[in-house]
């Protein structure tokens, strides 16, 4: 579930889970109350490649015109068992900006970089992609902004990190495009900079976002 922030028709997102038997889905089932909790709008998730850490959003109106997001983690023991969501700290989520959509990237040491977008201050301008670090024994460093040429004065969202390919996807309407927001895809530098992005085209974009 993708939420587009200030907007009314958000009002109400939860998180649904089905199981796939053969080729049939089961009937979707609301995840706990742990996770959807009444008090926020609930979407915008992402699993650690491993499946054991599920990092999500929870939203809430800070004013008539405005939804302020932030990150929670919670683990799952064999898809079933969820824990008490955590907060993730003030450095993280910024509490006067939105922290969202987050992605995760899996090192070799057991590391994790969580990239997300926030409209914090510091970025380059609109919403910027950002990241931090949850090492192997569950400390949490950052955020920081993205390096390289990704994050322009617009909007970069929706990053999608492939652990296989070891490719970024985002969507910008900073980059030059067909209109709106297009997809675009990355790698990483080996000075850990990213390479200039590059739009994967149509038809998979259009003049529409």
């Amino acid at each position: 579930l993708i939420l587009v922030q200030r907007s009314k028709e958000i009002i109400g997102a939860r998180f649904y889970q089905s199981f796939k038997n053969g080729d049939e889905w089961s009937k979707g089932k609301p995840l706990p109350e742990t996770i959807n909790d009444e008090k926020f709008i609930t979407g915008n998730g992402a699993f650690n490649p491993t499946g054991n850490r599920f990092y999500f959003t929870k939203c809430a109106e800070r004013n008539q015109d405005e939804v302020l997001c932030h990150l929670y983690m919670s683990t799952v023991r064999n898809g079933k068992t969820w824990s008490e969501p955590e907060k993730l700290n003030n450095q993280i989520n910024d509490p006067n900006h939105t922290s969202t959509q987050p992605t995760v990237r899996a090192m070799e040491d057991g590391t994790e970089i969580v990239y997300f977008i926030s409209d914090r201050d510091g970025g380059a301008g609109g919403m910027d992609i950002w990241y931090f670090i949850r090492t192997k024994g569950g400390d949490y460093r950052g955020p920081r902004h993205l390096k390289g040429p990704i994050n322009t004065i617009q909007d970069e969202l929706t990053p999608c990190y492939d652990n296989h390919a070891n490719i970024m996807y985002f969507s910008s309407n900073g980059h030059p495009n067909f209109g709106g927001l297009d997809v675009f895809r990355t790698l990483e530098n080996e000075d850990m900079t990213w390479a200039k992005p590059t739009n994967i085209g149509y038809p998979i974009n259009s003049g529409a976002d």
